[in-house]
């Protein structure tokens, strides 16, 4: 079973400290996005994002968002944070048996993942440090991308409280 990469470790270590720098969004794009449902107000804060640049809307699609809260829950109980788990799965695979992949057309994916404790596990915190993330960023804002899901759970990675957060974008 492959282990998480150095690269991996660095990577995750990269987008805690990508969180606890940057500033939390502004109170009129809180207040449009709050809810009671912390998926749903990351999904309202990244179309809150695209829409301020003129880019098409994301449509949610079941199958991505099963795929984002099963991933978000499993990095959790499994303790890891990385786009490539413990076994080796990846986005591709996992939307793969999502069924959101179909072999036989053509697609596109991404998956942009963050946790954050305290006053970074809102949701306006985490979008906010993905926008200030540029690949993440391009993920957000890529025009390809039609459809959406995300996943959060509760607690990260490292066993200190917080929210996990997964986004599955995707173009069938």
């Amino acid at each position: 079973m492959p282990r998480p990469s150095t690269l991996s470790r660095v990577l995750g270590s990269a987008v805690l400290a990508l969180l606890m720098l940057l500033p939390v969004a502004g109170p009129a794009a809180a207040a449009a996005c709050t809810g009671a449902d912390p998926a749903a107000s990351v999904v309202c804060e990244i179309g809150a994002e695209r829409s301020a640049r003129d880019l098409p809307p994301l449509h949610v699609d079941d199958r991505l968002a099963l795929a984002a809260r099963r991933y978000a829950g499993d990095m959790v109980r499994r303790g890891f944070f990385s786009h490539v788990a413990p076994d080796g799965t990846t986005p591709v695979s996992r939307l793969r048996a999502s069924g959101y992949i179909d072999p036989a057309a053509p697609w596109a994916v991404g998956e942009v993942l963050a946790w954050g404790r305290r006053r970074y596990q809102s949701p306006d915190a985490i979008v906010a440090a993905w926008m200030g993330s540029p690949p993440h960023r391009r993920v957000l804002l890529g025009r390809r991308y039609r459809d959406i899901g995300v996943g959060v759970a509760n607690d990260d990675p490292f066993g200190g409280g917080g929210i996990t957060c997964a986004a599955e974008l995707g173009a069938r």
